[in-house]
């Protein structure tokens, strides 16, 4: 393994974040050989990462290397932890796009999503509503029906 040299390849900045300065990938993480360096620093440190666990960025800077600011965790809590993702941006609401606060009485939970109950109730409603007007074949009824037409002779 290619041994990452701190005082070539990063300059620190004001935040204490090691950046590096070496060719990035296309999503902005500093690349070592075939590997990336910031994996490469933490193994060199804490020895191999488990199956199944990601190296979260406390920073959020991905091209930062300095282990101080890297943490172990799993997918799940990644993605709930970057800033980026939209499971992310999804929990840190506080109110629906309506702008109904998501509290535990307005709130339906299922499975790993959550709706407003008011948004809810609103579209069941509009939908009965319209679901009322509609005759058997889907289409809907007249306002009014015209009045009889007298039958030719």
């Amino acid at each position: 393994m290619q041994r990452i040299v701190v005082s070539e390849h990063t300059q620190e900045d004001l935040f204490g974040c090691h950046q590096w300065l070496g060719r990035l990938n296309k999503d902005g993480y500093g690349t070592v050989g075939s590997g990336l360096a910031h994996r490469r620093a933490w193994e060199e440190v804490h020895g191999p990462i488990p199956p199944g666990m990601q190296i979260h960025h406390r920073c959020e800077l991905r091209k930062c290397v300095n282990e101080a600011h890297m943490c172990l965790l799993t997918a799940g809590e990644h993605a709930r932890l970057s800033r980026n993702s939209v499971w992310g941006k999804n929990a840190r609401k506080s109110s629906c796009i309506h702008g109904h606060p998501f509290t535990e009485e307005n709130t339906y939970r299922w499975k790993n999503t959550r709706t407003c109950r008011t948004c809810d109730r609103e579209r069941h409603r509009v939908g009965y509503v319209a679901k009322k007007t509609r005759t058997s074949k889907g289409r809907r009824r007249p306002a009014s029906r015209p009045p009889n037409k007298t039958p030719r002779r």
